[in-house]
Formats: C-alpha cells, structure tokens, sequence
C-alpha cells in the first residue's frame, strides 16, 4: 500500500556536528617574581632630606649616576658591587663613614628593588638602590650615635670607604 504526504518535501537539514574542543585554559605566563622593582622615581620621599640647602632639591638619576661614577669608575662599568652600592649612597649624603642602620636601610632597598641583597647588580638596579633607600632614610636612632653605643651594639659595627 502506497502512502502519500501532502505537504511539500524538503531537503533534510544536516547541522554539522561540533567538533569536540578542549576545555579553554588561562595561559599564564611565567610566574612574576614575588617582588616588583617600585618607581622610585615618582614616589613620595618619606625620609629626611638628602641635600642641606634648604630647598627641598630632587636626589636625581644623573646626580646618583655622577656619585655612581666616582665610586665604580667611569670606565663604562655596567655593575655595582653591594659595597660600591652603599659607598654611592655614602657619596650621595656625604658621608665618610655610616654605622649599621645605614647599611641595614641599604639592605632594606636592595631587597624592596631587587628581592634580595645580591653580591652585585646591574648598575641601573643599584642606582635605584641609591634612590629607593635616600627616598626613606631617617637617619640612624640618637642613642647609635652618642658615646653609649659602640660599634659592638650594632652588629657588624660601622662601615667606611677604606
């Protein structure tokens, strides 16, 4: 027995199937280091003065550079000892000698810009040592500083060029 359909035929529609995909994963690129090299720059300086004139002077790259010069040389060295480091800082204050907190606020600055206190940095990362550590310095406590604080009471005691 034939049947017959009153409406009109049509072409079957074919949905083309999706291809499988995979599920869609975040890339990620290498992990940051725990640390991020601040802009000291263009921070706020929280610590004392750096220059006695009076008027408030910026602590500059070029100043810092020229102090960096004095003490690496100017023979295009493009890396900074820990020691050259807090002698340019030195440089910069002009100081001839500086006790323990001194060189601990050093530390402080190497580990804030760099992530830790290396043997030597890129110069550029020294610099900014310079810089990160004049932007907070303070100064050294009174009582470091008087006849009732020796050099033992402080660690390593104090630290000059020589």
């Amino acid at each position: 027995m034939k049947t017959t359909i009153d409406a009109p035929v049509t072409a079957p529609t074919t949905v083309p199937a999706k291809a499988p995909t995979t599920p869609e994963v975040p890339v990620t690129p290498d992990a940051p280091p725990a640390w991020v090299m601040p802009d000291v720059w263009h921070e706020k300086a929280t610590g004392m003065p750096w220059c006695e004139c009076g008027d408030d002077c910026p602590l500059t790259l070029r100043y810092i550079a020229t102090c960096a010069d004095n003490v690496v040389g100017k023979a295009g060295a493009n890396r900074m000892t820990h020691k050259q480091v807090i002698l340019t800082a030195m440089d910069v204050w002009a100081y001839s000698s500086v006790c323990r907190f001194f060189t601990m606020a050093i530390e402080d600055a190497a580990v804030r810009v760099n992530g830790e206190v290396a043997e030597d940095y890129p110069k550029h990362v020294g610099l900014v040592i310079v810089k990160g550590f004049s932007n907070k310095w303070n100064g050294c406590p009174e009582q470091a500083c008087n006849d009732d604080w020796t050099p033992n009471d402080i660690n390593d005691g104090c630290f000059d060029e020589g």
